[in-house]
């Protein structure tokens, strides 16, 4: 995807609404000719374009001299747009066939078909925004949530990018004070002392620990909470995932291992996109060859899950649950449902938990785990508080733990990586600083953290980075 191989110079064109039927549709152009090439399919001719200010006309096919819909214009001056070129908006009554019939005329009148994500491409190339607002728009736009929407805004109106700046701005006057050392050091000049810039340096280094340390919230608000429900066969894994979703999407039945494949399906709580993973109940006895790449896809399913929701028969002997339950668990982020409990006394509620707790004691390899009393749920399928009971758990544990809503977070898996990057070569420079290591192997260090910080925010970058953030975009963006 090289935009700008031969396609700069083109004025381009594509609907930039939904396609489908609607009340209106809006078909973007820009480029040097945009003003002209919609000209020549309006029925008034002659007219001036003024920018920001629309017009109502009819767009003709210049062939028939028919006219294809009634059009608001609204141009748009180079510089005072989204693209920074000239631009053209029209907005026509949404029907897929009349937003056709104008893209087939703005063609024929020197327009080329926009690629997906051409219209933002350029507007980043002619310094309209960064690369991390780049990003911000594609999550504007695929936001499930408030929450989603107000993060992704927020790095639109260039929160993220500023406080980026700000870090970039102090690594640059580390920089330039290790090279200057440089080049005075031949006269015994010291520009600045190396304790002045370890402090310097370590202060830029918590910034960029306390920016990496938003991603979870970050990629939780971009693409929401996975729950992935394991367990034994006929635990109520489906039972469950149907109270919590509202219908019976997922097939219930006494027979063990009616789930076979993976299924999901998302909802909104709290403003928050939860995505419901049901899989096939865990066992290693079972003879159906099918029933065992369920299984296998269940294991797998557990190990990219945000939470674990592990669903165990409380009117059954814990101790009897397969291993295989409890193998490999991120305890911390694990939340066990004790269901069935409508079978059970009140007072053996307090057993059942001490005995949860004995046997992960023993089987997680006698390593360091977190366990309390929110890691534990006594549910049943039959109440209708249960859908409640679980998804406020786990969102009050997110809250807890992640969130840091009202702050600047980093919401890509590209601006992570940078900034690991950056802030590893920093500590590197750090160790380097404090062990009175040659200023020149610094400033290599200093120069490549500042260079990932760079193409963090799009001011050094490739085409594979460019492809990578742009070849998500729709048509029309």
């Amino acid at each position: 995807m090289n935009f700008g191989e031969g396609r700069d110079h083109l004025t381009i064109c594509s609907v930039s609404t939904p396609m489908g039927y609607g009340g209106i549709s809006v078909i973007r152009v820009s480029g040097p000719k945009s003003f002209e090439i919609t000209q020549k399919s309006l029925k008034k001719k002659n007219r001036s374009f003024e920018s920001h200010k629309a017009f109502l006309d009819e767009f003709l096919n210049t062939q028939t001299e028919k006219s294809i819909d009634e059009v608001l214009v609204l141009p748009f001056e180079a510089g005072k747009s989204f693209t920074g070129e000239r631009v053209v908006e029209i907005s026509c009554h949404g029907s897929p066939v009349i937003c056709t019939a104008i893209l087939n005329e703005l063609c024929r009148n020197g327009c080329e078909l926009a690629i997906s994500g051409e219209f933002t491409y350029r507007a980043f190339m002619n310094d309209r925004l960064d690369l991390v607002q780049a990003e911000s728009i594609l999550s504007l736009i695929h936001s499930h949530s408030e929450l989603g929407s107000e993060l992704a805004l927020r790095q639109l109106k260039g929160e993220l990018s500023d406080k980026l700046t700000h870090i970039k701005d102090d690594v640059i006057w580390c920089l330039a004070h290790i090279e200057a050392g440089i080049d005075f050091s031949e006269q015994g000049i010291t520009v600045v002392e190396d304790t002045v810039l370890i402090s310097k340096l370590e202060n830029v280094q918590n910034s960029f620990k306390d920016l990496l340390d938003t991603y979870e919230t970050g990629r939780v608000l971009k693409d929401g909470i996975v729950l992935v429900l394991s367990g034994e066969p006929n635990v109520g894994k489906s039972s469950l995932m149907n109270v919590l979703l509202g219908n019976d999407r997922s097939i219930v039945s006494d027979i063990a291992g009616t789930t076979r494949d993976v299924i999901r399906e998302d909802i909104l709580f709290k403003n928050l996109k939860f995505t419901l993973v049901d899989t096939a109940g865990i066992r290693e006895n079972s003879n159906d060859p099918i029933e065992k790449i369920g299984v296998e896809r269940s294991i797998k399913e557990r190990q990219g899950s945000f939470i674990n929701l592990v669903i165990l028969d409380a009117t059954k002997p814990l101790k009897d649950q397969h291993e295989l339950i409890f193998k490999d668990l991120n305890l911390e982020r694990t939340l066990f449902i004790l269901n069935k409990v409508d079978l059970l006394q009140k007072d053996e509620l307090p057993a059942k938990q001490a005995e949860l707790k004995a046997i992960l004691g023993s089987i997680i390899d006698e390593k360091p785990y977190i366990f309390d009393d929110n890691s534990i749920l006594f549910t049943t399928c039959k109440r209708s508080e249960t859908k409640q009971q679980v998804l406020g758990r786990v969102y009050d544990y997110w809250i807890a733990k992640f969130a840091h809503i009202e702050s600047v977070s980093v919401s890509s898996a590209r601006q992570r990586e940078e900034l690991r990057q950056a802030y590893d070569l920093l500590e590197k420079v750090i160790a380097g600083l404090k062990s009175q290591l040659g200023s020149e192997f610094i400033a290599f260090d200093l120069k490549d953290s500042l260079m990932a910080l760079q193409r963090t925010v799009g001011e050094v970058y490739d085409d594979q980075i460019l492809d990578k953030v742009f070849k998500e975009f729709c048509l029309g963006k």
